[in-house]
């Protein structure tokens, strides 16, 4: 019998969901299938501008990464998922199941909102290493779902292309320290291409408060979806719900 397959849709530049989605899965007895979004030649000087380029291309890559036939698929970009609302959001995880012919389909935006809502959180401390201007439509996308943002930590105001990948694992935890966390009920690290889950347990044990980051978030969704129960450590507290 086949083991379940995850199927993952991430952005061409992107370096570390992927390597965190294979020690995830490998473990678990689970397949991963990988297809890369579209990217212009030319890069956009404005984030937004690439996201938008970034999007237009994922009917014909979730075409082609359903032919693998996964139980799930995911499209992992948080800033591709929330750059439009929530409308925007559902409207896209329709779109991916209906392509692959019924299947679960998670966005890391919506999987984050969920992991919250798992571990009953609603007030946040957000860390991203967005520009200004985009972690801005990240926090109206979460007030929008219900969710009150009591500080913001952004790490990069001169966004560049594959910058985010080279930020430390410990960078992301000393960010984390600087938080609110006497006003927060869990710590939000927003970006796939961030190297969060490699902190989140220290950040955990340092604070006293669960976080919820994009990659983790939306594993542990994709594993929901495919309708596994165990709970996951290398997950965190999230792993337990």
């Amino acid at each position: 019998m086949t083991a379940p397959a995850i199927g993952l849709l991430i952005p061409a530049a992107n370096r570390v969901m992927e390597p965190d989605f294979i020690r995830w899965t490998v473990p678990d007895g689970l397949l991963l299938h990988v297809n890369r979004l579209n990217a212009p030649k030319e890069k956009p000087a404005d984030m937004s501008e690439n996201l938008a380029a970034l999007t237009r291309g994922v009917p014909e890559a979730a075409r082609l990464l359903a032919l693998a036939r996964p139980g799930v698929i995911a499209f992992g970009c948080t800033s591709g998922s929330f750059l439009h609302g929530p409308e925007w959001d559902e409207e896209l995880r329709q779109t991916l199941s209906r392509i692959a012919d019924g299947a679960p389909a998670v966005t890391t935006a919506s999987a984050l909102v969920r992991g919250l809502a798992a571990l009953g959180a609603r007030r946040l401390a957000v860390i991203s290493p967005y520009p200004a201007a985009v972690g801005e439509i990240m926090l109206r996308y979460l007030r929008a779902q219900g969710l009150d943002v009591v500080e913001a930590i952004h790490a990069d105001d001169d966004w560049q292309p594959g910058s985010m990948a080279a930020i430390e694992p410990a960078t992301v935890a000393r960010l984390a320290r600087g938080a609110a966390f006497d006003r927060a009920d869990a710590c939000l690290v927003s970006c796939t291409n961030l190297r969060a889950a490699e902190a989140l347990l220290q950040i955990e044990a340092e604070t006293g408060k669960p976080v919820v980051a994009s990659n983790q978030a939306t594993y542990w969704a994709c594993l929901r979806a495919l309708g596994r129960t165990e709970m996951l450590p290398a997950l965190g507290r999230l792993g337990a719900c």
